[in-house]
C-alpha cells in the first residue's frame, strides 16, 4: 500500500496541474466557462483533501481497512481530476483557435 505522503503528493501536482490550465482558460475563456471550471476542480480537490485526512486518521487509528479505502477513493478522485484538466485543455484550444480555422 502506498503511503499518504506519496498520495499527496500525487493529489498536489493533479491540483497544480489542473489549476495551471484553468488560469490559462480563465484568461481566454468567457467567464462562465472559467467560472465552471475552478468549480469542478474545486469541488474535486476538496474531496481528495477530504480522503486523504480521513485516511490518514484511519492509519493514525491504525485501521489499515478504511485507510486504504479513503486512500483509494482519494486516486480515483485524482484520476478524474486528470481527466477534468484534460478536457480544460480541449476547451483552451478551441478557445485559442482562430475563428477562420474554425470554419
Amino acid at each position: 500500500m502506498a503511503s499518504i505522503t506519496e498520495f499527496s503528493s500525487r493529489a498536489e501536482g493533479a491540483a497544480a496541474a489542473g489549476l495551471h490550465k484553468v488560469r490559462s482558460l480563465a484568461d481566454a475563456a468567457p467567464m462562465g466557462r472559467a467560472f465552471a471550471a475552478i468549480a469542478s476542480l474545486t469541488e474535486v480537490s476538496r474531496r481528495i483533501e477530504g480522503c486523504l485526512e480521513a485516511g490518514d486518521q484511519a492509519l493514525a487509528r491504525g485501521d489499515a481497512t478504511v485507510a486504504s479505502l479513503e486512500l483509494s477513493r482519494a486516486s480515483v478522485l485524482m484520476e478524474r481530476m486528470r481527466k477534468l484538466s484534460d478536457s480544460i485543455d480541449v476547451v483552451e484550444a478551441a478557445v485559442a483557435e482562430p475563428k477562420s480555422a474554425r470554419g
